[in-house]
């Protein structure tokens, strides 16, 4: 029986065209498990895992074709309530883009900065990717961090004088009960403001006080500490309480904040001028 040569042809080329794509799949498995991160890909409707990257496999062992909610969680009875497959797709199904977030896994105790994105399959439907990087020792550093300004600001509530914490446009982000009292401002009505133009901006004969001539301001533009002696702050009330006052740079504290203190040298006030 003569060979049909048009099927051979046929089979020929779809081995050939296959070869490349599992090269291509290959070369793509070895990068995702050369990533310093989490990476699994799951079905969105049953919650399989597809593939899971050596970073993961290390932690969780080989857990390919199982629910994802299972074996990847502590706990759990169905879906996990912060899935945001929800997120990944519009109402007809499409990939809508990227979901950015941070997660606290109870079976490893470990933190996560997630991504997730839902992407095409090989064979079509659409999946869920993600990629979650240990954050562990950033999220415990940043929360040694929290505590220790939440100490420090609490020794600051408790101190005899005024005292004001500046991010680097100069705007309050904390004023203590002593600076409220001086001042007649609360603190809400104190934070977010401009801390110059609410309480420096004019001098007792009705003068203006630039900004380029306010120690405060110094300190905000080249980092210096500066000790003033003799100046006034203008209360809520419009009159004028004299001060000297201390303001440093945050040292070890921070890039964002600027640390101003100021210190009542009288307990009279003046009216305000002009």
């Amino acid at each position: 029986m003569p060979e049909d040569k048009s099927e051979s042809s046929s089979v020929s080329t779809a081995r050939s065209s296959a070869a490349p794509c599992e090269a291509e799949a290959e070369l793509l498995r070895t990068i995702l498990n050369g990533v310093d991160a989490g990476i699994y890909v799951a079905d969105m409707q049953t919650y399989e895992l597809l593939f899971v990257n050596d970073f993961f496999k290390q932690i969780f062992g080989d857990i390919v074709g199982k629910t994802c909610w299972q074996v990847l969680q502590r706990d759990q009875t169905g879906p996990c309530a912060f899935c945001t497959n929800p997120q990944l797709v519009d109402e007809r199904g499409e990939p809508t883009g990227l979901v950015v977030w941070q997660h606290h896994n109870l079976l490893v105790d470990r933190w996560y900065s997630v991504h997730d994105r839902a992407i095409r399959w090989r064979d079509g439907r659409v999946v869920r990717l993600e990629i979650a990087a240990d954050i562990t020792g950033r999220h415990a550093a940043e929360e040694l961090l929290r505590q220790n300004e939440e100490r420090l600001r609490d020794i600051m509530r408790t101190v005899g004088e005024g005292v004001f914490v500046l991010d680097t446009h100069g705007r309050a982000t904390f004023a203590n009960p002593k600076a409220t009292e001086l001042l007649g401002w609360t603190e809400q009505e104190m934070l977010g403001r401009d801390l110059h133009d609410l309480v420096h901006k004019r001098r007792p004969d009705g003068d203006e006080m630039p900004a380029s001539a306010c120690p405060v301001c110094r300190v905000l533009e080249a980092g210096e500490t500066v000790n003033v002696h003799e100046d006034y702050y203008l209360r809520k009330d419009g009159t004028f309480l004299p001060v000297a006052y201390v303001a440093a740079p945050p040292g070890a504290r921070g890039p964002h904040r600027r640390h101003r203190v100021g210190l009542p040298r009288h307990h009279h006030a003046q009216s305000g001028g002009g």
